[in-house]
């Protein structure tokens, strides 16, 4: 899979998430923010950030289940 087909179809799985994990994944993953950072943006605690990441990366999983890549 090519970078920018790979970006692509993660556009693609961000979207059919909740704005929150969109929000909270977008901060932690792609803009590579430290979970205090993320709680200060988002008013959270660093529990709830942590919690929310884990539930996020979890939903992004299941939509991932059964999704064919080819290598």
């Amino acid at each position: 899979m090519q970078p920018s087909e790979a970006a692509e179809l993660l556009h693609f799985l961000l979207a059919k998430l909740p704005p929150r994990d969109r929000l909270l994944l977008t901060l932690m993953y792609l803009e590579e923010l430290p979970v205090a950072r993320v709680a200060e943006l988002t008013g959270w605690t660093k529990t709830l950030v942590k919690v929310q990441a884990h539930r996020a990366k979890a939903k992004l999983r299941k939509l991932t289940d059964g999704l064919e890549v080819e290598p």
